[in-house]
């Protein structure tokens, strides 16, 4: 995954992600992807909604989008815990916090590992609304 994210490089091999080839063209695909380790990149001591405007300013997101795109993001219950710190959240609802943050920039693949962990990203529609 960190391969394939450009986050690490090859000693050997290559491999494609929308096109850009992580020899050479890394920031060109962290712009393309959104990726979820298995740990989570989430700041604990700061609320979720701070950790999506933190992930938001990362990757670009113009300020006039935002509003449109949390709405999409957030149609789960995590709306109900923006001002919560995510420290406090369960495991699930840091997977979907999570989530969300990958998703804020639109990319056009979505690299996760091991989403299911703790949650069910398939209720109420949260992935399929999401993406």
């Amino acid at each position: 995954m960190r391969l394939l994210s450009a986050i690490l490089r090859p000693t050997s091999g290559d491999a494609w992600i929308a096109e850009h080839s992580i020899h050479g063209e890394e920031e060109r695909i962290k712009e393309k992807i959104g990726y979820m380790s298995q740990r989570f990149g989430l700041y604990e001591d700061l609320t979720v909604m701070e950790n999506i405007d933190f992930y938001a300013d990362l990757y670009g997101v113009a300020s006039q989008e935002r509003p449109s795109r949390y709405e999409r993001l957030l149609v789960s219950a995590i709306l109900l815990l923006l001002k919560t710190a995510c420290r406090d959240l369960s495991g699930g609802m840091k997977t979907e916090a999570g989530l969300s943050c990958a998703l804020v920039h639109t990319p056009e693949v979505l690299l996760l590992d091991e989403p299911t962990g703790g949650v069910d990203l398939c209720r109420e529609g949260f992935l399929a609304d999401t993406l």
